[in-house]
């Protein structure tokens, strides 16, 4: 028997004292050995920090515990990058601070990567949807994710640009190691890290649930489902943005690969991704250009982006008024 390699499970939190212990308690009762244990708060104003402290006080396993909290807020990419140069295991599971693991969450990720034989750089599994209460609702995932999805070129030639629930992922340090920090820009690790993964190597997924996935509804109604149209509004040019910043940093990790011959993939295939990547943010650069009085695009096309800016953000608008609607019947049956 090979000795089992050290494994990192990090929980993050941020302003989530009334579920932080929750979140810590799972870290904590994972079944795996080695585990590197890193409960870290992002310089929360409330009591977040307390309560993983205190929780990882009550701890008698056997495994390391660290606990942490950042000298100034970094947000959570800044976050995640400051973990990265903490953590010695060579899978990172990450937890959100308002989620559950299940005990058995490393476990089945270790197992995972070990029959990959190493390929598998990204892991992730399906989850309970649980509401603030902590009463499970239903799956993250009804129906498996098939691997053919989460080839390269199938996951760069997807609309949505990430099919991996950050709530639930895993990731190998070398997505780091051989990449550098996630840009602070792209907010959203969970579209990145897949990339590059899937660049590398592969993405696996695990449709048995490992994580209760927290739906704060309150929170989210408040956001998202009753907020202004004009605010809303905001919001979709704010993720339009982040969405370009995600493709440009898609097309460095690309010529990072292309330099350093990083990739098991063909050159062939690199280079139609790289013009897919290419593609969609010139699509979404002429978006945003539409946004404001950018003269050089045509006319008509500056018209029908125009009509794009103000009918998209109105769909999704009532789309997500009628969920939340839906979504309160139901909690009152």
């Amino acid at each position: 028997m090979t000795p089992r390699p050290l494994l990192t499970f990090a929980v993050i939190t941020y302003r989530q004292e009334e579920y932080a212990a929750q979140a810590a308690q799972g870290a904590l009762s994972q079944t795996y050995a080695p585990l590197e244990i890193i409960l870290s708060d992002d310089c929360s104003p409330d009591d977040t920090f307390d309560v993983l402290r205190r929780a990882a006080e009550a701890y008698r396993g056997p495994n390391r515990v660290t606990v942490r909290r950042t000298e100034r807020n970094l947000g959570l990419i800044g976050h995640l990058n400051d973990i990265m140069r903490l953590a010695q295991g060579e899978l990172l599971i990450i937890a959100a601070g308002d989620d559950i693991s299940l005990p058995q969450r490393a476990e089945r990720v270790y197992e995972t990567w070990r029959q990959s034989g190493g390929r598998a750089h990204s892991i992730f599994s399906n989850a309970i949807w649980i509401d603030e209460t902590g009463r499970p609702l239903n799956p993250l995932h009804k129906t498996p994710i098939l691997p053919e999805e989460l080839t390269l070129s199938a996951y760069a030639a997807r609309r949505v640009p990430s099919l991996v629930n950050g709530a639930t992922h895993a990731w190998t340090r070398d997505l780091f190691d051989h990449f550098g920090p996630l840009p602070l820009e792209a907010r959203a690790e969970d579209i990145l890290l897949p990339f590059r993964a899937a660049l590398l190597g592969e993405i696996r997924y695990i449709y048995e649930p490992l994580v209760l996935y927290r739906r704060d509804s309150g929170r989210l109604r408040d956001a998202q489902g009753r907020s202004s149209l004009a605010q809303h509004r905001q919001r979709w040019a704010g993720w339009q943005e982040m969405h370009a910043a995600v493709y440009r940093a898609r097309l460095r990790d690309l010529q990072t690969c292309l330099q350093n011959g990083l990739s098991p993939h063909p050159p062939a295939e690199l280079e139609a991704v790289r013009h897919i990547t290419a593609q969609r943010l010139a699509q979404l650069e002429e978006l945003l250009a539409a946004r404001g009085s950018d003269t050089r695009l045509p006319p008509l096309r500056r018209l029908a982006l125009r009509a794009r800016i103000f009918f998209d953000p109105l769909f999704d608008f009532l789309r997500l008024n009628l969920y939340y609607r839906y979504q309160d019947l139901r909690r009152k049956q």
